[in-house]
């Protein structure tokens, strides 16, 4: 099966959360970003997968592609999947569950008490509504602790200058200090 064009690598991660969420291994409404880790290093997780693929793609010599580009696969095929030796697979796996655990989840954890201490702040400088807030903030964070003038006009053209300077300092301090 090859849904995508591209290869089929978000079948395979949503395989392993799917699995992982059915094991118990995840908590109820919990994503475990396991897949955001392995696509940090991609070369790596498609050296796993084509540990298998390759050697397979080798061995079977006898199939045909239709113009549909369908492929049809004439010699018997079980000697390859019967016995498939997934310690590869697994060690890999391993180790992205130990990254997304020990480094990922804290990173992430880390960026949530600075964005709610700095939403903080800002609500101590003005009184916005929250969606107003935020906006303030990744605009800010994106623009290297800056409110861009477009952005300004756009959406915050009711801050004083003194409110923009005070909310500036307060992403630069909170999320970029």
């Amino acid at each position: 099966m090859h849904p995508f064009e591209d290869g089929n690598g978000r079948i395979h991660r949503f395989i392993i959360h799917y699995v992982l969420a059915k094991s118990g291994f995840t908590p109820d409404n919990l994503i475990f970003p396991v897949s955001a880790v392995m696509l940090k290093n991609i070369r790596q997780y498609d050296a796993i997968l084509e540990s298998f693929s390759k050697p397979l793609l080798k061995n079977i010599t006898e199939y045909d592609l239709n113009d549909s580009g369908e492929l049809s696969v004439a010699q018997d095929t079980k000697i390859h999947y019967q016995y498939i030796d997934f310690t590869l697979y697994a060690e890999y796996l391993f180790s992205c569950i130990e990254s997304t655990i020990n480094e990922d989840f804290r990173d992430e954890l880390e960026f949530i008490v600075k964005y709610d201490k700095t939403k903080l702040a800002i609500q101590a400088i003005i009184d916005m509504p929250d969606q107003k807030i935020d906006r303030a903030i990744r605009c800010i964070a994106q623009n290297n602790g800056n409110l861009g003038q477009k952005m300004r006009r756009t959406y915050f053209s009711e801050l004083h200058d003194d409110e923009v300077a005070d909310i500036e300092k307060a992403v630069r301090e909170g999320m970029l200090g």
